[in-house]
Formats: structure tokens, sequence, C-alpha cells
């Protein structure tokens, strides 16, 4: 019994982490027709950063977090207006998604010669004791990221269907033509998309670090690769 109830608390958490891979995702798809793969990658580095900031230079939790949420935005906005834009404008959708191919490659392979494939321990945000739910005790970071995943979820249905920039989002989605004829700017709605899927790549690459470290993933060996592989089984 008490195995069973950890194993549904791990699977709804590590699915809802998926959920959020597939939001990132989703979010650019929405925009440009790209599938960006090397947000699996901005995952990776999200939960690489949450280790070093806080872990290894002992920053504070919160200012570390905002650190790295708004480096993951502004490297994703970069990305688009460096790489993914000109490409879209020039070679077509099929040459985009090449090049996010190998920019996950990239930066997976990078981050692997820096960490020089040394496991890296990441703390857990909630210092506090494991909840027990009957015979089970269950850490209260897997709580966390239900909570806050189903959050970002709700908040983007929000603004998809309740604001203005989100009705114009959907627009570009649909048809970016007509978007641009009723007067709708398409390079910032797309910059926008790749904003969001930063964030919540930063966002879920923190929380990854910890779940890995949970879960025993992170003491198998290489982090990088272990933060990597899982995001891309999608």
């Amino acid at each position: 019994m008490e195995l069973a109830i950890q194993a549904t608390i791990v699977g709804i958490s590590l699915g809802f982490l998926y959920g959020l891979v597939g939001l990132s995702l989703t979010v650019v798809y929405n925009s440009t027709k790209v599938i960006n793969f090397a947000f699996g990658d901005f995952f990776m580095l999200g939960a690489l950063l949450t280790g070093y900031f806080i872990s290894i230079w002992n920053f504070w939790l919160t200012p570390s977090l905002i650190i790295i949420y708004i480096l993951l935005v502004l490297l994703s906005i970069v990305v688009y207006r460096v790489l993914i834009g000109p490409l879209l404008r020039s070679g077509g959708i099929q040459s985009a998604l090449l090049s996010t191919l190998v920019l996950g490659l990239l930066i997976g392979n990078v981050a692997g010669l820096l960490t020089r494939n040394r496991p890296i321990h990441v703390e857990p945000f909630i210092n506090m004791a494991a909840v027990a739910l009957g015979p089970a005790r269950i850490q209260p970071q897997y709580f966390f990221l239900v909570g806050s995943a189903l959050l970002f979820i709700l908040a983007y249905w929000y603004f998809l269907h309740r604001t203005r920039w989100g009705i114009a989002f959907r627009a570009i989605g649909l048809d970016p033509e007509a978007g641009k004829i009723v007067g709708i700017r398409t390079v910032p709605m797309i910059t926008l998309s790749f904003a969001i899927g930063g964030f919540v790549a930063a966002f879920g690459g923190s929380s990854l670090g910890v779940y890995l470290e949970y879960s025993g993933y992170i003491k198998t060996g290489n982090l990088a690769q272990s933060l990597n592989t899982i995001p891309k089984l999608l």
C-alpha cells in the first residue's frame, strides 16, 4: 500500500512535469508551427543553473530563481531573433526545425563539458518534513510541482481566452497573414511566445532538478545527460 501511494504521487507529479514541457512546446508551435526541440535542453539548463546557484554558490533562493528565469527568457528570445526568425523568413519551417535540433545538441554537449559529467546536488525549495499520507511519506516538493503546474496551465488558458493579447496570439496561430491584415503585429506575438516558453522551461527545469534528486536519477551519473533525457521522452 505504501509503495502504491508513493508511486501514484510520483507518477502524477512527473505527469505534470511533462505537461510543462508540452506547454512550452505548444506555446511556440501555436505561433510559428515550429516544434522547438531545444526546449528540452532549456529545462536541463534550468535545473543545472538551479544546482549551481543554490547548492554550489549558496545564493539566496528567490534572487537565484529570478535570475535563472530572466536568463532563460532572454536566451529564448535571442534564439528566436537570431536563429529561428531569420530561418523562418528565408528557409522555411523545415530549416527552423532542424536548427532547434542542432541547438539542443549544442547546449547539451556544452553543458556536459562544463560540468565534466559530475553529479550535482540540488537543494529542495521547501525545507519541510515529509508529509504523511496514510502509510506513505511524501516529499512536499511533489505537491509544490503539481500545484505550480496547475497554476501555469490555468494562467495560460486565461491568457488565451480572456485577454486581448491572448486572442491576438490565437489569431496569429490560426492565420498569420490574416492577422497582419487586421493589424496584429506578428513579430511581438511570436517573441512573446518564446518568452513564455522560456519562462515555463526555467520553472520546470528548476523543479526538475529537485525531482530527480528525490527520484534517484541525479545519483546515477551525468547531470546534464539525465536532466536532458527525461524531457525528450516526449
